[in-house]
């Protein structure tokens, strides 16, 4: 997936809402990915297991804690 596809929070919430049965998902260098992303994330794909971050620097602790209950 290419970070043009989620340019739009809108979009990202959608794809968390439509994508629930995800599991491994690499977002690694999407600079457009917040905290508002990774709480859609937490809260609609309860079966992620493995999220790459990495480079996305709009990802605060405030993401990460949600993201790990």
């Amino acid at each position: 997936m290419t970070p043009t596809i989620l340019r739009t929070e809108q979009a990202k919430r959608t794809f968390a809402q439509n994508c629930r049965n995800i599991e491994v998902l690499n977002l690694n260098g999407c600079t457009k990915i917040t905290d508002s992303t990774c709480l859609s994330l937490s809260k609609f794909c309860s079966k992620l297991k493995h999220l790459d971050l990495t480079s996305c620097v709009s990802v605060t602790n405030h993401s990460l804690k949600a993201l790990s209950r």
